[in-house]
């Protein structure tokens, strides 16, 4: 528990000493307080047309550019004819038995989904939330950038009836009234790259959460993946470069080296062109365990090289280094990396090894940190946002999350944010955790 009164993002817990592969992953050490992070800065305005969704949270939109200000959408062009299908009867995700299709199916039409939201978000009025707490959780990323477009050749504004973003339109419409659902619904409908990009704008969140985000949108990434976000940052005052704004935003230190390391795609490749797994270099290995072994057990430093090593290895590789390590040491990496960097450090190479030894695991002890503490400070409702929104993507592993979470915590996920969150917010939340749930049923 931190001064403050809130519970550490990952609470000490012991790896498993029989192999690196653990069930139970460990936890961080907390990092010391009352030392600032990160600067604070401001950001970027942008209009609610432009192509790239600017991530700072909550703009001062002004009146020439803000749709709900100056052109309501009654007068924007929203066809009027009867969507091909019918939008998805509502299902109150609060309920104990939602209810649904005969067959508990959903059925997927983005066309129909954009003609809904259009509906929804036009106008000055207060906004009924029914439908993007049914229908935005449910979609896949690449149904959310098919969205996108529909929302846009359905719905446009000013003399040169430019299309409307629906991620801006969701965040202009929802901020004053619902500022919990407005960031959930608004990173969804980001898609699952700009949705890391926005949490990566760091300056725009708590001092508090900051890190968090930063650790989780980027360690154990593999460079495609980095790729993709870096192409989704946008934020002008740093020419849309996620570099510049860390690089700015950081203060110097190891855990600035680290961030600026991954994003510089050096990682190995652990898989070829055709998904095969590319064979270890196992004389590397040999004298990168050596190497680790050494920088651990140093009176002083070593943590440089610590970072080299494991930022930089991917996933099969850094799970070849424990096994090394066990064998030939009869200890155990991650425990020993731990006890070295008791410090933000040790915070970010707890979260990369954790995801290696079992990501499930890892994912679910997130959730349940944010889950517990969501109550205490308003802020972690980022972190349970950010968490479940990440998790909600991969449909397999948001199984696996949730099988993880029941047989740790002996409660359901579901069941656990339910009972920890609550309104329209509560309710989104519950339908990022259940959506892997459902059959899906496309028109085509």
């Amino acid at each position: 528990m931190r001064a403050d009164g809130v519970e550490n993002a990952y609470p000490p817990e012991p790896f498993g000493e029989s192999r690196p592969v653990d069930p139970f992953p460990s936890a961080l050490p907390k990092s010391p307080d009352g030392t600032p992070i990160l600067g604070t800065s401001s950001g970027e305005t942008a209009d609610l047309t432009e192509e790239s969704v600017d991530p700072t949270p909550l703009p001062q939109i002004s009146p020439a550019n803000a749709v709900t200000e100056s052109t309501p959408l009654e007068a924007a062009s929203i066809p009027e004819s009867t969507p091909t299908t019918e939008p998805v009867p509502y299902v109150d995700p609060m309920a104990k038995e939602p209810r649904g299709t005969p067959e508990g199916n959903i059925l997927i039409d983005v066309t129909s989904v954009a003609r809904t939201l259009a509906q929804t978000l036009k106008g000055l009025g207060a906004v009924d939330t029914r439908a993007l707490i049914q229908d935005l959780a449910l979609l896949t990323h690449a149904e959310i950038m098919s969205l996108r477009e529909e929302y846009k050749s359905l719905v446009k504004v000013g003399p040169e009836r430019k299309g409307v973003n629906v991620a801006k339109h969701i965040r202009v419409r929802l901020k004053n009234d619902s500022p919990t659902l407005m960031e959930s619904c608004y990173a969804v409908a980001l898609g699952k790259w700009e949705s890391e990009a926005y949490w990566c704008n760091i300056y725009h969140h708590s001092t508090e959460i900051r890190r968090e985000l930063l650790i989780e949108s980027l360690m154990g990434r593999t460079n495609e993946e980095i790729r993709l976000i870096k192409d989704a940052f946008s934020d002008k005052k740093y020419d849309n470069s996620l570099q510049k704004c860390l690089n700015s935003e950081l203060e110097e230190n190891k855990f600035k080296k680290a961030l600026l390391l991954v994003l510089e795609e050096r990682q190995m490749e652990g898989f070829d062109s055709n998904g095969q797994p590319l064979p270890i270099d196992n004389e590397r290995a040999a004298k990168d365990v050596e190497d680790l072994r050494r920088a651990i057990k140093s009176e002083k430093g070593g943590e440089s090289r610590l970072i080299e090593i494991l930022v930089q290895g991917s996933a099969t590789y850094l799970q070849e280094l424990l096994e090394l390590y066990r064998n030939q040491y009869s200890s155990n990496l991650a425990r020993e990396i731990l006890q070295k960097c008791g410090n933000l450090v040790g915070e970010f190479l707890a979260h990369l090894l954790n995801g290696v030894i079992n990501r499930p695991v890892r994912d679910a002890l997130l959730l349940y940190n944010a889950i517990t503490t969501s109550r205490v400070a308003d802020s972690r409702s980022q972190l349970l946002t950010s968490r479940l929104v990440r998790c909600h993507w991969d449909r397999e592993h948001m199984g696996a999350v949730s099988a993880a979470y029941s047989s740790r915590y002996g409660t359901s996920l579901e069941e656990a944010v339910r009972e920890s969150t609550s309104g329209v917010w509560g309710e989104f939340c519950v339908q990022l955790c259940t959506a892997h749930l459902k059959e899906r049923i496309y028109f085509t």
